[in-house]
């Protein structure tokens, strides 16, 4: 599994790289709307929420039921890979298409992992560990919020 984090982390750092220099102007554009919610009095329940809810509840739909399943068909791992990153990646259709580009990059490699490493708990950890990360930027950087 720690290859599978330094893969991740290497990963990201190229993402976040692309993302900074292609839109230096808003970096932080599709996060604006978490700004609040991890800013107010129910912060940590947000927190809790972002960083480790939605990562296992989408880990355990997208990877661990519905692309299982899919790999099964004539679609294979690597189209049921491309057909649940695709479902996923609709979940955030309001981003901007750098901030798709980076979920539907993020969803592959989660894809990968699980494939890579056969254990559902390594693509879930490296969500969690992506959504925590994000919470506490949001937390650390001084960013006006929505509207």
């Amino acid at each position: 599994m720690g290859g599978a984090i330094v893969a991740f982390i290497a990963l990201q750092m190229v993402v976040s790289g692309v993302q900074y220099a292609t839109s230096r102007s808003d970096l932080y554009a599709d996060l604006r709307p978490f700004v609040e919610l991890v800013r107010g009095p129910d912060w940590m329940l947000a927190a809790a929420v972002i960083g480790l809810g939605a990562p296992l509840s989408e880990e355990l739909l997208f990877r661990g039921f519905l692309l299982s399943a899919l790999a099964r068909t004539r679609l294979g791992f690597w189209g049921a890979a491309l057909v649940t990153t695709a479902l996923w990646t609709s979940l955030h259709v309001g981003y901007t298409v750098i901030g798709i580009l980076e979920v539907s990059i993020i969803g592959l490699f989660f894809s990968w992992l699980l494939w890579r490493t056969g254990s559902l708990r390594v693509p879930i950890f490296c969500h969690a560990l992506y959504n925590s990360l994000i919470v506490l930027s949001l937390r650390l950087v001084d960013l006006p919020t929505a509207g």
